[in-house]
């Protein structure tokens, strides 16, 4: 799947590459990313990420991304519904790189005078995720016993994406970035389980691979630092 998904996007760049030699070549360096943070009672979440996209031959672009984000839940230990310690946390964290061509087909449409670049943009992600917990045992709430899963996977995103571009000011140097399509996922998965039944400890171990659509959205800023028409 990811080989062909490979072949197509090259003859696709090559095409439009070759189909447009015609035109008057213009390039552009944009630094491109977000940081965000939120907090809430037991939940907490950060995200951030950074890159750059070279624009060229007017309608065309690569780029490479970093990106990381991470979660913590907070669980409170209650018996008999009554709460009655703080519990363990636990953790699950997603970084990964991205690769990724976009072709623009329309240059400077107007929108009630704000400039917008549509673009369409096959894509590759490479990166892992990590679940993992700060105790090792297992903790409860009533009768309920919860597993601690430390998961590990390793996986590649091949997509695709339709989006757009907005630029703020006159000057067109910063904006709004942002898309949303499709990936295919394939991930080598590797986890544990530990079951604590009064100090009898269980523990499960697995690792396999899955593959699975999974649906895609971005959003970014960008800063443009160069620009020669």
């Amino acid at each position: 799947m990811h080989k062909c998904f490979i072949v197509i996007s090259v003859l696709f760049c090559t095409t439009i590459l070759f189909g447009q030699s015609n035109e008057v070549s213009s390039k552009a360096l944009l630094i491109r990313g977000k940081a965000s943070l939120f907090g809430h009672e037991d939940l907490y979440f950060h995200n951030w990420n950074l890159g750059v996209e070279y624009r060229f031959a007017k309608r065309h672009s690569i780029g490479i991304d970093f990106v990381h984000s991470r979660w913590r839940y907070e669980y409170d230990i209650y018996i008999d519904e009554i709460e009655q310690t703080y519990g363990p946390d636990s953790f699950s964290r997603r970084r990964y790189a991205l690769l990724d061509y976009r072709y623009y087909p329309f240059k400077n449409v107007q929108l009630k005078g704000t400039k917008i670049d549509l673009y369409a943009n096959p894509f590759v992600k490479l990166g892992e995720r990590k679940i993992w917990t700060n105790d090792p045992g297992t903790f409860y709430s009533g009768d309920q016993i919860f597993g601690i899963r430390n998961h590990r996977s390793d996986f590649a995103d091949y997509g695709v994406a339709f989006g757009f571009q907005v630029d703020f000011g006159e000057q067109d140097r910063f904006g709004f970035d942002t898309n949303i399509g499709a990936v295919y996922r394939k991930s080598e998965i590797r986890y544990e389980e530990k079951f604590d039944y009064k100090n009898d400890v269980f523990v499960e171990r697995f690792s396999g691979a899955s593959e699975a659509w999974k649906p895609h959205m971005r959003m970014n800023l960008y800063f443009r630092i160069l620009k020669m028409d």
